[in-house]
Formats: structure tokens, sequence, C-alpha cells
């Protein structure tokens, strides 16, 4: 059973995740691709060291995916690889 009290805020642990999800989110609202990436694979490392710390491996993989995606995606647009044209339209190869 799921309890919530105020008490789980005196917990530095919870205090991490929450300060992961925060960065995750503001990477979100960021304009720049890479910018965005980057801050949003921060926030997937914080996540993944939260996961550590609470004994999720689900928490752990996820985020480990998300931050390999991040990082796959900086490597692409640094070689130029990049599916997303410079006004934001995707482009479809035929």
């Amino acid at each position: 059973m799921l309890m919530f009290s105020l008490e789980m805020f005196k917990d530095p642990v919870e205090w991490f995740g929450l300060i992961a999800g925060v960065i995750v989110v503001i990477s979100f609202m960021m304009k720049g691709e890479i910018k965005m990436r980057a801050v949003n694979f921060v926030g997937a490392v914080l996540f993944i060291i939260y996961g550590f710390l609470i004994g999720s491996i689900s928490v752990v993989l996820l985020n480990f995916i998300l931050a390999s995606v991040q990082v796959y995606k900086v490597i692409k647009i640094g070689k130029g690889k990049n599916d997303e044209k410079k006004d934001g339209r995707v482009y479809w190869p035929h």
C-alpha cells in the first residue's frame, strides 16, 4: 500500500528524486534540441542514481535507456544526420 505523508519529505533520497524530476521537466521547456537533450540526460542520470538508492531496477533500466537515447541523438545531430529540418519539420525518406 502506498502511503503519502509529510514525513517523506524529510528523506534526502526523496528530495534527490524530486530534483531529478524537476530537471527532466525543465528540459522539456528548453529551446534548442541539443540543450534540451543534455539537460534531459542529466535528469536521467540522476534518476539512475535515485533508482539505485531506492532499489528499483525498473527506474534504473528505464532511465539508462533514456540517457542512452539522448546520447545517441546528440551524436547523430553532431554528425549532421538529424531527421528534423531547421524549421522543425520531420523529414520522411521516400
